[in-house]
């Protein structure tokens, strides 16, 4: 149900900017026909019902996935309105957060989305119940009705007329009209009924029941009402004449109520807007054909804009190395197991199946993936380090390079890189590696019974915590027995030290970590 809502949620987005769009044409149009508004609020229907769309590059929607699935699936998630300094303000307070060494814990994304949702349906079962109501206090209100005519009805309770039902539409009448004001009411009921507006208009409030979180439909409901009664006001103004002008406003005006409330049924005759309705009425002219042309290529431009959703840039292949200057490939797998390779063969292999992977529409905009379980490959070559992540979406692995984009592929790649843990290791090329666990470290001394060196970073600066220092003196040694390493600081004092005993072998894949140092035999 959760992913159900944030469908919901976005689609409702989408749909906003498209009700931004159809305000602005009705303000730019105003000398359109009427039935032109009504269209345009068809279009926005389209938008709130379809649960998919084309990309096109002349969508004007800013993002198509305002909250990704990583809302749900991540521990932490970004905005993704397509604007991006609306963007940067908004995730300044989503996710991690760093100040002076202190973390803020993560928002637990789904806890919070289970409780939206719940809101979510509690909402629509207040309007369902509110309209079931409504719709029985008004089949109260008519028990009495009597057929004057056709399906015309007349009923003692009925202030205002109005068309009630959908498969069978009746028009609904008060008592002691005068023949005058009946013929233009019945025509306006009728003219309802021939557009189909008692289909549309429940329509209408059933997505405003969906969408009721959000206020902009609220707004487009409105107007949308509206529009319809104005619409059919010029339907049947073009049909009697425009000498009857005055007549029709008159019996508009006899028949309005006071009526504020929001309602999916009835159409009724003067409940909205009845003074934009007379003014309407009496300056109504006749659109000239360019007027009405214009309108239409206008709907035509607003629908392609806003019907689709923006196009994203094809993502490049994977940039990786290639496999002959590779020295070995580094892997954390899905269950957090190390897995190192030097083998070509399997590292050609592999590198086919990561390049072949498809790319999504999907971007990587931070340094790991926002899931929970993800495996971590470095690929090191000529002593750079070339970084991506796969992972699990939806029995499909993802395949993320950050920056970059998020890629697909159907290749199952947990068993093709547990594979690789059986394969032979060369322990006569091995090379060792250092990470830096304390900051504030220059350089580095190493110390072996028969050989001894240092280096320092290139430029002079000081090597930061999580920093890769090749250990380039020892290539060639099998195991670490007798070795020391020191850690310098910027004045020449010593920050840490370690010391490997002459009894302790560290060969193969082992790792030696502690609070201040990793090293690493890499091969």
């Amino acid at each position: 149900m959760n992913e159900l809502f944030l469908k919901i949620i976005n689609m409702s987005i989408s749909a906003s900017w498209l009700v931004l769009a159809v305000l602005i044409c009705r303000f730019v149009l105003k000398k359109a026909p009427k039935w032109i508004n009504v269209l345009l609020w068809g279009i926005v229907a389209v938008r709130l019902i379809c649960p998919f769309s084309f990309e096109s590059a002349l969508s004007l929607i800013p993002s198509a996935e305002t909250f990704p699935d990583q809302v749900i699936s991540g521990p932490s998630f970004d905005v993704q309105t397509g604007i991006a300094p609306v963007d940067n303000r908004i995730n300044d307070y989503l996710g991690d957060r760093y100040f002076e060494g202190v973390t803020v814990p993560t928002n637990n994304g789904n806890d919070v989305m289970t409780i939206l949702t719940i809101v979510w349906i509690i909402g629509i079962l207040l309007l369902v119940t509110y309209t079931i109501i409504s719709y029985q206090r008004l089949n109260r209100k008519i028990d009495t009705a009597v057929r004057y005519k056709d399906n015309i009805f007349q009923s003692e309770n009925v202030r205002s007329p109005f068309v009630l039902g959908i498969i069978k539409p009746r028009i609904y009448l008060p008592f002691n009209m005068n023949e005058q004001d009946l013929e233009h009411v019945v025509a306006h009921e009728q003219a309802h009924i021939r557009r189909k507006d008692h289909w549309w208009k429940p329509l209408g409030f059933l997505l405003l029941t969906i969408h009721w979180f959000n206020p902009i439909m609220w707004l487009a409901y409105v107007l949308l009402c509206r529009d319809i009664e104005l619409a059919c006001d010029e339907k049947v103004i073009k049909e009697l004449g425009n000498e009857q002008r005055a007549d029709y406003t008159q019996a508009l005006v006899a028949c309005s109520v006071n009526r504020r409330m929001i309602a999916a049924c009835p159409l009724a005759f003067g409940e909205v807007g009845v003074k934009e309705r007379v003014k309407s009425v009496m300056n109504y002219k006749k659109p000239a054909f360019w007027v009405v042309a214009l309108a239409v290529i206008a709907c035509v431009i607003v629908a392609i804009c806003f019907l689709t959703d923006p196009s994203y840039p094809p993502h490049n292949p994977i940039v990786l190395p290639a496999a002959d200057e590779i020295d070995f490939i580094d892997i954390t797998t899905l269950d957090g197991s190390q897995v190192s390779c030097s083998d070509k063969e399997w590292i050609e292999q592999f590198l086919t199946i990561i390049t072949q992977a498809e790319a999504t529409s999907k971007e990587s905009v931070q340094d790991v993936p926002n899931v929970e379980v993800y495996g971590k490959v470095d690929i090191s070559n000529n002593g750079g380090v070339t970084t991506f992540f796969y992972y699990i979406d939806d029995e499909t692995y993802c395949i993320e390079q950050p920056y970059q984009g998020v890629y697909e592929t159907d290749v199952d790649i947990e068993t093709l890189v547990k594979g690789a843990a059986s394969l032979p290791v060369d322990y006569e090329e091995m090379k060792f590696y250092l990470t830096i666990g304390a900051e504030g470290v220059k350089s580095i001394e190493l110390s072996m019974p028969n050989s001894s060196g240092g280096f320092e970073n290139a430029d002079g600066s000081l090597l930061k915590k999580g920093e890769r220092i090749w250990l380039e003196n020892l290539d060639g040694y099998s195991d670490l027995r007798g070795l020391t390493i020191t850690a310098l600081g910027e004045n020449g004092e010593i920050i840490w030290t370690i010391s490997i005993p002459d009894g302790e072998e560290n060969k193969g894949f082992t790792h030696l970590v502690n609070d201040d140092w990793e090293i690493t035999n890499i091969e």
